[in-house]
């Protein structure tokens, strides 16, 4: 996963998915892949902690054939 604003004040996202190297824009990145995101590795570069910001998550898992089809699925 790599990122970069562009000129035009969106942000380009490379991705690598199933081999093949896909590229897209967006106007926003959310990091919610988890307190050791992938994202914040790429945001914070130093070794900042992670610290309490007064929220609480809570996690589901489900099987896939549950879940309709969606494009952020892929």
């Amino acid at each position: 996963m790599d990122y970069a604003e562009n000129m035009h004040g969106n942000i380009d996202l490379t991705f690598q998915v199933e081999g093949e190297i896909k590229k897209t824009q967006a106007d926003l990145i959310v990091g919610a892949d988890g307190i050791r995101s992938v994202v914040r590795r790429h945001m914070v570069t130093d070794d900042t902690p992670l610290s309490y910001v007064g929220c609480i998550v809570i996690l589901g898992i489900c099987p896939l054939e549950k879940v309709d089809e969606h494009s952020l699925l892929d």
